[in-house]
């Protein structure tokens, strides 16, 4: 009821349906869980959200990739993408807000580029509009959001087989894009990326998207 509701784009009713259920000690399921969610992102509901994001802990939910991308969707379209325990952190074009641990990022981003170019990868420097030199557009590409957030995910996220997810607030560039496969081989790592047109799964050098979006 709660995803039909959410589907039919009566969200509202959705939530209360979902907060009715816990009121009468119904555990949902995974599927419930990320429609509630779905539908908290639909309409902003902050506060439901992060009440279903309370219930998920306390009831030792497994974070699977499912569950993990609807809270990241959640926070991220109610404007709180910074919320989610600590866990999810925000970063724009040549971010330096991560000051304490700036420099620790970018040298990972130039390890995991510099590993990438021994597999193959070519910086896409087409992607970069300013009329500068080809070596600036190739560091202009480094300070890509998309980019800064999987080196600083690389650093910090426990374990180290854990998926990781990125959400961007535009279309994803063809140069992040390649990175992200060659990423994806070098970590052995499913990185999952939400842009504004699709979600991205990239997985053992491919995408769920099939270079096409």
């Amino acid at each position: 009821m709660v995803n039909g509701f959410s589907q039919n784009g009566d969200n509202e009713k959705a939530l209360s349906v979902f907060s009715r259920m816990l009121e009468e000690n119904v555990r949902p399921n995974d599927f419930t869980v990320v429609s509630a969610l779905s539908a908290c992102a639909k309409i902003g509901a902050v506060e439901a959200g992060l009440r279903i994001h309370k219930y998920i802990k306390d009831n030792r939910f497994r974070l699977n990739a499912a569950i993990g991308t609807a809270l990241v969707d959640m926070y991220a379209k109610c404007g709180n993408i910074e919320s989610v325990d600590g866990q999810v952190h925000r970063f724009v074009a040549g971010d330096n807000a991560h000051h304490k641990d700036a420099n620790e990022i970018h040298q990972k981003l130039e390890e995991i580029m510099s590993g990438a170019r021994k597999q193959g990868y070519m910086p896409g420097t087409e992607w970069v509009l300013h009329n500068i030199e080809e070596e600036e557009k190739e560091d202009a590409l480094g300070s890509h959001s998309e980019k800064l957030a999987l080196a600083f995910a690389l650093i910090q996220t426990s374990p180290k087989t854990a998926p990781i997810r990125i959400v961007k607030n535009l279309r994803i560039c063809g140069d992040c894009h390649s990175l992200m496969k060659y990423a994806s081989i070098m970590s052995q790592r499913e990185i999952i990326v939400r842009d504004i047109k699709r979600f991205h799964h990239f997985k053992d050098g491919t995408c769920s998207c099939g270079d096409y979006w």
